[in-house]
């Protein structure tokens, strides 16, 4: 079975395909919001080392955010197009929770909290500890100020690109932007345990508060699982 992960959600672009009989491959582009002008041509890169096309992949596995809105729409745009013409099942996968799988290392006990800039000062982030070398979500989705994040010595900051320089001298932070890799092989693993997402339903989670909650002090929110 042959994965194809998307990933656009923060400043890079990159696609992956996994599978049981090729190769792990992943391309990255690092040049900062060009994910409409660059997803093609990783897609045919990948395409021609592989000797793949559309007809050998099986499944579509695409990051909805958090993360800048923009992006996340050429993502979701590019796999809803494909999904459309070659009927290839799709899945949504949550960023943070991509994210926080990319822990370097993962000790009993260590938070984990992958951060990924929201603007206006803020971050998107949420906390997940490790239990038996297994990483678990253990609070709601949120958007808040970095400082509000409580650190200890068994946490682990993950993140990279604009607003989250914040941590950046923190002991355990690791510069990380989110995988395509890791995109699809949860991806995989979602579309085994419940099937394809419904693609027409299929939209950004996008946290930002409005201008109006901002201008009435509604700074953090949080969100249990999804949009």
């Amino acid at each position: 079975m042959l994965v194809l992960g998307v990933e656009t959600s923060t400043e890079s672009t990159s696609l992956a395909i996994i599978g049981d009989t090729q190769p792990v491959y992943e391309v990255i582009s690092y040049t900062p919001f060009t994910h409409s002008e660059r997803i093609n041509i990783l897609l045919e890169n990948i395409f021609e080392v592989l000797k793949v096309g559309f007809v050998d992949i099986d499944l579509m596995a695409v990051s909805i955010g958090p993360g800048y809105f923009t992006a996340l729409r050429v993502g979701l745009s590019f796999v809803k197009a494909i999904e459309f013409v070659h009927k290839i099942p799709v899945v949504g996968v949550n960023t943070l929770d991509a994210l926080a799988h990319e822990a370097p290392f993962c000790l009993d006990g260590l938070k984990v909290i992958p951060v990924i800039d929201a603007q206006k000062g803020q971050v998107y982030t949420a906390t997940y500890v490790c239990k038996n070398k297994k990483i678990e979500r253990v609070t709601d989705y949120s958007i808040i100020l970095p400082e509000k994040i409580k650190i200890h010595n068994k946490t682990l900051i993950i993140g990279a690109g604009k607003g989250v320089e914040y941590f950046k001298n923190e002991t355990l932070f690791r510069k990380r932007f989110p995988s395509s890799l890791t995109i699809a092989k949860l991806g995989l693993e979602k579309y085994l345990k419940s099937g394809a997402d419904d693609v027409t339903l299929l939209e950004p989670f996008y946290m930002r508060i409005t201008d109006a909650e901002e201008k009435f002090g509604e700074t953090d929110k949080t969100y249990p699982t999804g949009g």
